[in-house]
């Protein structure tokens, strides 16, 4: 099969070359896709009088056929498009959406927007403050962990 090249945007937004095998359908190649994996990761969600927590999903394949599952479901052909998407769930309660404005809320679609932009340099655990992402407050609130307990 022709080898081509497709390009990317990474999220350190560095353009990069990669291999594909499919000049069909730009599906990358089994090399490419060994280095890439799912990433989930915890987060409390904060505003004013609220706590919300949360787990996030990157999308990211790690083999064709997690790339096939996630171009039928509607998230883009290549890998590349599909990391793109973090799917956020709530733990209380029976909701989750990738889409940010599906929310339908300020401290949802605030803090799922800010997850989605900033997912590969945010830690499992890390508050996610909507007031100081907003600029509301000048300094991030404290995780209810430490300043509650459990």
């Amino acid at each position: 099969m022709f080898l081509r090249a497709i390009y990317c945007l990474r999220p350190t937004s560095t353009r990069c070359k990669l291999p594909t095998d499919d000049t069909r359908f730009g599906y990358c190649s089994p090399a490419f896709l060994k280095g890439m994996k799912m990433i989930v990761k915890a987060f409390e969600i904060r505003d004013r009088i609220t706590f919300i927590p949360v787990v996030a999903i990157y999308l990211s394949p790690k083999d064709g056929k997690e790339q096939y599952l996630l171009a039928r479901a509607g998230f883009g052909i290549r890998p590349q498009e599909q990391t793109r998407f973090v799917v956020l769930l709530r733990l209380t309660g029976n909701m989750n959406t990738y889409d940010p404005v599906a929310w339908n809320c300020r401290t949802m679609t605030t803090a799922h927007t800010y997850i989605r932009d900033n997912f590969l340099n945010l830690e499992s655990g890390q508050v996610i403050d909507v007031e100081f992402i907003l600029g509301e407050t000048k300094q991030p609130k404290e995780s209810e962990r430490i300043t509650v307990g459990y």
